[in-house]
This record gives structure tokens, sequence and C-alpha cells, in this order.
């Protein structure tokens, strides 16, 4: 599984990439860890993201072998509780990134 985690938003509106992720290159306890906040981060981002101006967003894109890839969007609400943020960073922490 790759996985490409990208940020956009925010008062300047840039988009950067804050990791690019191959589980098969990751110790497999990691890589197992990664996967399974992935298939929960996939259940928590099943509604549609939310609309605002200034907010940040991650975009998550996600290729296997043998399926065509798909996106996760999430909208950083500000909430330091929100589910489907702290996935996305233990994702990138599990990884040696840091998502600030």
């Amino acid at each position: 599984m790759t996985i490409l985690i990208k940020r956009s938003g925010g008062f300047a509106g840039r988009e950067e990439r804050l990791a690019a992720i191959d589980t098969s290159e990751l110790p497999t306890t990691i890589a197992d860890r990664v996967r399974e906040r992935i298939a929960r981060l996939t259940a928590l981002s099943a509604q549609e993201p939310s609309a605002g101006a200034d907010r940040l967003q991650y975009e998550i894109e996600i290729t296997e072998p043998g399926t065509g890839g798909r996106k996760l969007t999430v909208v950083d609400e500000g909430d330091p509780d929100d589910p489907a943020m702290k996935e996305v960073i233990a994702i990138l922490e599990s990884a040696g990134g840091k998502p600030w």
C-alpha cells in the first residue's frame, strides 16, 4: 500500500506534500498499524467534508495492488478531539512525519 498525504488551505491557501508512505518499506508492526489507521480513517471520512474558508484540508491518496486507488479528504475543523484528525496525525507520526 502506498499513501500520499497532502495538506491545503489555510489563510495562504497553499498546498504542501506532508508524506509519501510505502508500507512495504516499513517494519511489519508499523505497516500493520498504518493499514489499521487507514481502515478507521476510511470509515470516519465516509461523510461529505464540510466547506469553510481558511480551513486546512488533508487529502490522502491510497493505492493498493490490484485496485485503482482511492482518495480520502479530512477537513481540520480545529477540534483537537476530532477522531479523523487524530487518525491523520497518527498516520503521519507512524511514518516519521509531522502534521504541522
